[in-house]
């Protein structure tokens, strides 16, 4: 049986947060994403000035986090924050700390 992925988002959070459309970003920036090599990884803890943010997810969601939660022995609030720190680098974000 396959494993599920580590960070769920809700659905309609997930399509928006999604990699821009190949439309709407130009060919500079996407040839400059596939030159520019991986920076490693970034800190996975919350920064101390991190404010408050709601997320509704589905029950299935729920579920899937907690399992996530118990696998990965890190709290659920913690996989939401990757999730989303990763969406964002994905979409090319920069995050200061």
């Amino acid at each position: 049986m396959a494993k599920r992925p580590a960070v769920a988002l809700v659905p309609s959070m997930a399509s928006s947060l999604a990699t821009p459309k190949a439309s709407a970003a130009p060919a500079v920036i996407q040839k400059q994403e596939a030159t520019t090599p991986s920076k490693g990884g970034r800190p996975r803890t919350l920064p101390d000035n991190v404010k408050n943010i709601s997320v509704r997810v589905s029950d299935e969601v729920r579920r899937a986090l907690r399992q996530a939660s118990l696998n990965h022995d890190m709290p659920i609030q913690q996989i939401i924050h990757n999730g989303i720190m990763d969406q964002l680098s994905r979409l090319g974000v920069v995050v200061k700390d």
